[in-house]
C-alpha cells in the first residue's frame, strides 16, 4: 500500500455515499467533497448489508470522493475493518486506475477498499451497482 496524501481520491462503492448517516458519523461531510460517479475494475458482490468489491475485468460504479483532512483515513480504515495483519481484513485498501462508464482509462486515480474475505455462496452483481435500497428491501423480505 503506497502513502496517503492529502487531496487523494477513494472510490465508495457501498455504504459510503452522499447523505448516508454513516458519512456524518465519520466527519466526512467536513474533511472532503463528494465529486460524483466514477468506475474501476472489479467483481462486486452482494454481502446482505453492504457489498463487496474484487479484483477483477468487470466494472464497478462508485463515487469519488477526495479527502483534505488526512486524519480521518484511521477513521475510514477502521470502519472498513482494515487490519495491520492483512489476513484477518475485512478489507484492504488499494489504490487504483479510474475509469469511465466504458472502461476507458480518465488518467486518475483512487483508493478503493476491496473485500479481503471469500465471497463463496455470495451473488454477484454483474451490473457492478450495488443499492442501498436493495439492500434494505432484501434484509427485510
Amino acid at each position: 500500500m503506497t502513502e496517503f496524501i492529502p487531496g487523494d481520491s477513494f472510490a465508495f462503492y457501498g455504504t459510503l455515499h452522499p447523505g448516508a448517516a454513516i458519512v456524518a458519523e465519520l466527519g466526512l461531510n467536513h474533511a472532503g467533497t463528494f465529486l460524483g460517479d466514477c468506475w474501476f475494475r472489479g467483481q462486486l458482490f452482494d454481502l446482505g448489508p453492504y457489498p463487496g468489491a474484487i479484483a477483477g475485468e468487470g466494472l464497478v460504479r462508485a463515487v469519488r470522493y477526495q479527502l483534505n483532512r488526512p486524519s480521518l483515513l484511521s477513521a475510514l480504515d477502521e470502519y472498513e475493518d482494515v487490519r495491520p495483519e492483512q489476513a484477518k481484513s475485512l478489507y484492504v485498501r488499494e489504490r487504483v486506475p479510474l475509469l469511465s462508464e466504458s472502461g476507458d482509462p480518465t488518467g486518475e486515480t483512487a483508493w478503493v477498499y476491496f473485500y479481503n474475505q471469500s465471497v463463496a455462496g455470495h451473488r454477484r452483481i454483474e451490473s457492478g451497482v450495488w443499492s442501498i435500497t436493495e439492500a434494505l428491501h432484501a434484509k427485510q423480505a
